[in-house]
């Protein structure tokens, strides 16, 4: 069965004087959104270290819109995302999302590696698919 995996982090979150303030608010809008998101939710979003987050989901839909809420609760606070879509290698339901491995990980690592390079909101889909292009320039218009 293949996953929607979602990683992001703070754009520039060393610059800011309130880190611990803006880490809260995060962490707050986090547990919000994954009681939000309960049922779309493969495993929850979780921090993986420090300002950096990752979760599993069931869709892509459901991933896209987790992300764009969050960037809207946390605003100004920049957030950039990287989402892969692809398999998972096991499925261990007492381990968290930052122990699972596969496909839907690594294309999402690749994503948020090549947002890294923006100083905005970017969200950037890696799905292998023909379409990624066009779901990507539609998210850098908005």
């Amino acid at each position: 069965m293949k996953y929607a995996a979602l990683m992001f982090d703070i754009v520039e979150s060393r610059n800011y004087e309130s880190r611990y303030e803006i880490q809260r608010i995060l962490m707050n809008s986090v547990s919000y959104l994954n009681e939000m998101y309960k049922y779309d939710i493969k495993k929850e979003v979780i921090s993986s270290a420090g300002d950096e987050f990752q979760g599993l989901f069931l869709n892509l839909q459901s991933a896209f819109l987790y992300i764009r809420k969050l960037q809207l609760l946390v605003y100004p606070v920049k957030v950039r995302c990287g989402i892969g879509y692809g398999e998972i290698k096991y499925d261990d339901d007492r381990w968290s999302s930052s122990a699972f491995d596969g496909e839907a990980y690594y294309l999402a690592r690749d994503a948020i590696i090549e947002a890294s390079h923006r100083k905005n909101n970017a969200i950037i889909f890696n799905t292998k698919s023909r379409y990624d292009k066009y779901l990507n320039m539609l998210c850098f218009a908005s």
